[in-house]
């Protein structure tokens, strides 16, 4: 995002605009504490996702985190029609999947998150029960996914 990066500079902060995918494996091995993707791996084919994960994976400082934030696809409004709003959204990523697919590609914990109505707290996915058609409304709309590279 050409606005935002702009906005950053003005603040001095050092960033870079740059291809994703592209950008991260140009990146030493151990060097983030954090990797953060904010709705964006909803918008890249399966194969760029799985390489995101590895990469992101492979620049952590061990212990490091990496956080990634997307519609929720348990949410049934999400997946039934607000998720292809935005052309450019290519598949809902499943939050389970996107947890089991990141243990096997070595995340040491690999947690999907949901946020309350005021978005000011994260619970984990795993805790919610999905018994009636309403609780597939009332989840969040978006969830966070949290892995830690192992020490």
């Amino acid at each position: 995002n050409r606005v935002a990066v702009q906005q950053c500079k003005e603040l001095g902060l050092d960033v870079t605009e740059a291809d994703a995918l592209e950008y991260i494996r140009t990146q030493p091995k151990n060097v983030f504490a954090a990797v953060t993707c904010f709705h964006f791996i909803e918008h890249i084919d399966y194969a760029s996702f799985v390489a995101l994960l590895d990469e992101a994976l492979r620049t952590l400082k061990p212990g490091g985190l990496a956080i990634f934030e997307t519609p929720n696809a348990r949410n049934l409004l999400v997946s039934a029609g607000d998720f292809y709003r935005d052309p450019t959204h290519r598949n809902p990523v499943f939050p389970d999947t996107l947890e089991s697919i990141a243990e096997l590609r070595g995340f040491a914990e690999s947690t999907a998150y949901c946020f309350n109505d005021a978005r000011t707290a994260l619970t984990p996915l795993s805790e919610y029960r999905f018994d009636e058609l309403q609780d597939y409304i009332r989840i969040s709309r978006d969830i966070v996914w949290i892995g830690v590279k192992p020490e």
